[in-house]
């Protein structure tokens, strides 16, 4: 690392820092030089390298442990999630922009959902159904599409990639701002049990076609559950 001008000190501090990082490979696990070698080979106070290694941690970069200092955190996506729900409220995001984006996801999985689904998982499947089913009979809504969410989660988990997950995981937190509506949840119950009835027997489908290999089923039975929800053309596209 190589000593740092005077403007904007932390900033400049992060990037020598994530510089190093690539230049010497490092891997979840591995530690960053002591502070006292850091702020030396910076030529930056304590104070500034404190506010270059808490920005570094505030995007999941790296982590601090007791006894070992700064090592480099295992990549996941709760930091990605956090900052884009904060820029979803604030760019006023559209629901159906979002929906479209889920629908693209869940089509882009399907072969390796097809191809990677294993029996324990797609035993999850069938418990999570099986919940849904008590969640409607009670009444209890919010359970029922809180359940909603962890069946498609699961079926994302099935192909087996992470980065694909992560990325569905980011837009399931603007679904689960939704289940948080009130008005949304103090619906009609009978109506409401009806239109879950329908989400359940899709979801049926679903795991019948993953447990079947079926890839064409599959797809037509997701295309099937996602059409309701007004996003009819992106689904066309997204299954050509």
């Amino acid at each position: 690392m190589k000593p740092i001008k005077k403007s904007n000190l932390y900033e400049q501090a992060v990037d020598e820092i994530q510089k190093y990082i690539l230049d010497n490979d490092l891997k979840p696990g591995d530690r960053l030089p002591t502070e006292s070698e850091l702020t030396q080979s910076l030529g930056i106070s304590r104070t500034t390298l404190r506010e270059a290694l808490q920005s570094l941690k505030s995007i999941g970069l790296i982590e601090s442990k007791q006894k070992q200092g700064m090592i480099i955190k295992d990549f996941d996506f709760a930091s990605l999630t956090s900052q884009f729900s904060l820029s979803m409220h604030i760019n006023n995001i559209k629901s159906k922009e979002l929906a479209e984006a889920r629908a693209m996801i869940e089509f882009a999985v399907l072969p390796l959902v097809i191809e990677r689904a294993d029996d324990k998982q797609i035993e999850k499947l069938h418990r999570s159904i099986d919940k849904m089913i008590k969640h409607n009979e009670s009444g209890n809504f919010e359970g029922f599409y809180r359940e909603d969410l962890y069946f498609h989660t699961v079926v994302l988990k099935c192909s087996k990639n992470t980065v694909l997950h992560g990325f569905y995981k980011i837009l399931r937190e603007h679904f689960n701002s939704f289940i948080n509506d009130s008005s949304f949840l103090n619906k009609d119950i009978s109506s409401r049990q009806k239109s879950n009835q329908r989400i359940i027997d899709d979801h049926r489908k679903i795991v019948k076609n993953i447990e079947n290999k079926n890839f064409q089923g599959l797809k037509n039975a997701i295309k099937g559950h996602l059409y309701p929800y007004n996003i009819g053309e992106s689904l066309e596209k997204a299954s050509k």
